[in-house]
């Protein structure tokens, strides 16, 4: 009869433990599916936008929006002082009623075009 109860208690232990392991994982698995559809639907926004502002460009870039105005900031001086240069030397974007906007395409291309070479984001100097 003690060894009934005890196996009794045992299986509804394990039960409980499975039960409450199973809802976890299944949380978790949604939580992570929620985050990948929302990344996603981000991600189609802006790659389906002709052009796109300043700050969803650094979100696209991974950089931190003040690093990315830094950048182009920097950029921008440095492109005043040349009459002549490479494309994609500076991250290309126009102008319009003072707001900047990017092309994700150009940003793609201004990447590959400079993935060879060590930029320091601050002085914009090439090492």
């Amino acid at each position: 009869m003690k060894d009934n109860k005890f196996l009794i208690v045992t299986i509804l232990i394990l039960s409980i433990s499975i039960f409450t392991g199973s809802i976890l994982i299944a949380n978790s698995i949604r939580d992570t599916n929620e985050k990948a559809n929302s990344n996603q639907h981000r991600d189609s926004i802006i790659n389906n936008k002709g052009l796109i502002t300043e700050s969803e460009a650094s979100e696209y870039l991974s950089l931190t929006h003040d690093s990315f105005k830094d950048l182009v900031s920097n950029m921008e001086l440095q492109r005043a002082k040349e009459s002549s240069y490479p494309t994609y030397t500076f991250i290309p974007f126009i102008q319009i009623d003072g707001i900047k906007y990017f092309s994700t395409k150009q940003l793609d291309e201004w990447v590959e075009q400079n993935s060879n070479q060590w930029v320091d984001i601050k002085t914009f100097k090439v090492k």
